[in-house]
């Protein structure tokens, strides 16, 4: 009898002590598949795109942060300029790590250049700062050229700029 109550006694503690584990299993896996709101923390945006005044015509598309240009120009001097905001409405600080941008064109002709506002180089490494913003310019231009190009000349510009969190 003293025998059968021990195998008992044993079974029950196993029994728990299985339980126990199993139970805390499932609470740290449903803490690792739980979703967290933390756009307070990053939260970056491009905002407030604007074609500037006497640009021809193109078209722009901004697609998870990722702008498309699609731009066609017909004779000399004539220009596409596009600005848009890179707007920090997180509380953490973040720069560029990587900028990535294809560019096809019509026989390599056009001029295409991305700055900020202010015409200074955009480098990997740049930082913006919690709520703040940063302006950047997109200007494609048809050269003024000897020789005379009878053709329009097209553009597509695919810009991808990825920003990392500084902790």
């Amino acid at each position: 009898m003293k025998k059968t109550v021990k195998i008992i006694e044993i079974s029950v503690i196993i029994l728990l002590l299985f339980l126990s584990c199993f139970l805390l299993f499932k609470f740290v896996n449903k803490i690792h598949h739980e979703k967290i709101d933390t756009t307070y923390m990053w939260n970056i945006k491009y905002n407030n795109i604007k074609v500037a005044e006497g640009s021809k015509e193109g078209q722009i598309e901004e697609k998870d942060n990722k702008v498309n240009l699609n731009v066609t120009l017909t004779k000399p001097e004539e220009f596409y300029e596009v600005t848009f905001d890179v707007v920090n409405s997180g509380t953490l600080t973040a720069y560029i790590s990587k900028i990535t941008k294809e560019i096809t064109s019509t026989d390599d002709i056009l001029k295409c250049r991305i700055t900020y506002l202010d015409n200074s180089e955009i480098k990997k490494g740049d930082k913006l700062l919690s709520n703040n913003k940063e302006t950047i310019k997109i200007r494609i231009e048809y050269p003024d050229t000897k020789a005379k190009i009878y053709k329009e000349l097209k553009l597509n510009l695919q810009l991808r700029i990825t920003y990392k969190a500084i902790y």
